[in-house]
């Protein structure tokens, strides 16, 4: 056996090509689906999923995933330590700027802290039982190009968002990253 690499097989190079051409709509965690409620659902927890194995392989093992909740709120259901039921709402981050010309723009990065408060404020308006009801977790992931992990840790330095009474914990997901290793995350320090 050896550890060369093994070219590809045409079909396998043209269908990954045929993906990179098509126009950016969203974040590229989210350009496989299918676009079922189904398919959102799996690729929902799949992201999920993600920051959780992030978390347990740096120690952290605060909840499980039970899964896509099937319901337009929250997209997936978790459990904390104690066994409580916890809904997780998902959302991307994205440049919208940047999708008509599909090209990547570095004031995102300058842009970051006001675009998790927007995200924090919409998303907070939303919750089971209103502001009495149970709080939930928001994960905001994104793929944008200079929302790298050490940009992103030096952006966030020194910064407290606003914390929505409905939101409870709220984690930035960072794509992928083969020179990190996998995934980054980001525990956002959040206050009243």
């Amino acid at each position: 056996m050896t550890d060369e690499l093994q070219p590809m097989d045409d079909d396998i190079l043209k269908h990954l090509k045929a993906q990179a051409a098509q126009p950016r709509k969203h974040a590229a965690l989210f350009t496989w689906y299918e676009r079922s409620a189904e398919g959102k659902g799996i690729a929902e927890a799949g992201a999920v999923d993600d920051l959780l194995r992030t978390m347990q392989a740096a120690g952290r093992s605060e909840y499980h995933s039970l899964g896509a909740s099937g319901e337009s709120w929250p997209d997936v259901w978790l459990q904390d330590a104690e066994g409580q039921r916890i809904p997780c709402e998902l959302v991307e981050l994205v440049d919208a700027t940047a999708l008509p010309d599909r090209v990547s723009r570095p004031e995102v990065l300058a842009e970051l802290i006001e675009r998790l408060q927007e995200i924090l404020d919409r998303k907070g308006m939303r919750s089971l039982g209103g502001r009495s009801g149970p709080q939930s977790v928001l994960v905001i992931h994104t793929d944008e190009l200079y929302l790298d992990a050490d940009s992103v840790a030096a952006a966030l330095n020194n910064i407290v968002l606003k914390k929505p009474v409905t939101i409870h914990r709220a984690f930035l997901l960072i794509s992928y990253s083969p020179t990190k290793g996998g995934y980054r995350y980001f525990d956002l320090p959040l206050a009243a």
